[in-house]
């Protein structure tokens, strides 16, 4: 007999809504997230309602970037993601 085993994910998820100063959702922000141990990053844009996510990503230390042009470009660092998480960050723009 062969049990079938659902294989476990081992990577984790960044998500979550970027907007403006006064609330309003900001589409086609680049939002790029790098590994700080290995310097490999990813990059995602935000849709129409200013949600994003950047999945698979392995787990460790995180720098998150967010850039749009008209807006100051948010930095924030040591976003620890471990297996599985699925983390959120939402961000107001300057």
């Amino acid at each position: 007999f062969l049990a079938s085993v659902p294989a476990q994910e081992v990577r984790a998820t960044l998500t979550g809504t970027i907007t403006d100063s006064s609330g309003a959702p900001v589409p086609g922000v680049t939002i790029t997230a790098v590994n700080t141990a290995t310097n490999i990053s990813q990059a995602q844009s935000t849709n129409e309602s200013g949600i994003f996510s950047v999945p698979f990503l392995q787990p460790g230390t995180y720098r998150v970037t967010a850039e749009k042009q008209g807006f100051k470009r948010y930095v924030r660092e040591n976003i620890l993601l471990q297996a599985q998480d699925r983390a959120r960050l939402d961000i107001a723009l300057e």
